[in-house]
């Protein structure tokens, strides 16, 4: 990160679902745009993660849980969980499920859409891998900033329509390395590390 230390030892994960055409899906239209192979996938790296971070628009639409659920896996602590809010913390709807399940003191909020002020903290609770799931403009902005390390994109054999461009509208061209494809279910996972300037 620019003129800070490096949060959560560098290693942000952003992942995405996404139809053929590239576009990342909306997840209140399409909730189960994926396989349940994937999904399955999707609980190992929550797993595997310290925190997950999501959006204030995504915590409106869908009420996720952002927990670690498959009986498949062992027992651990849960996540922390991150909502980023370009508003106040105060409209964020109170009974959302990271606010009122048993796990609810393991949320955090960071106002104003400080993306390095909220890996920051995260980092003061002890995390050293963030798994974002969130919906385009956070996608953007993390890359945008720089501060995401690595990008696991979940493409559907699907086509899917709408305005939506993309992440965001200022993403430059960011370059990617280390690049591996793999057959999930009916779907395709492309995870790749973000080459850094």
């Amino acid at each position: 990160m620019p003129d800070a230390p490096k949060p959560c030892s560098g290693h942000t994960v952003s992942t995405s679902p996404a139809a053929f055409a590239g576009t990342p899906a909306k997840t209140s239209s399409a909730p189960l745009l994926t396989s349940p192979e994937s999904r399955e996938l999707v609980q190992t790296m929550r797993h595997q993660a310290d925190a997950i971070m999501t959006g204030g628009n995504t915590l409106r639409r869908d009420n996720p849980a952002l927990t670690v659920r498959s009986p498949h896996l062992p027992p651990k602590k849960q996540p922390w969980r991150m909502i980023v809010t370009r508003g106040d913390a105060s409209n964020l709807p109170p009974d959302s499920q990271v606010f009122t399940d048993a796990h609810s003191h393991r949320t955090l909020v960071q106002p104003h859409g400080d993306l390095p002020a909220a890996l920051q903290t995260l980092a003061s609770h002890g995390c050293n891998t963030v798994l974002v799931e969130a919906g385009g403009k956070l996608t953007g902005a993390l890359l945008d900033a720089g501060l995401a390390d690595e990008v696991a994109i979940f493409y559907a054999p699907m086509l899917t329509g709408g305005p939506d461009a993309g992440f965001s509208q200022t993403l430059k061209n960011i370059p990617l390395t280390s690049q591996t494809f793999q057959r999930i279910g009916n779907d395709i996972l492309l995870r790749a590390t973000i080459l850094k300037a």
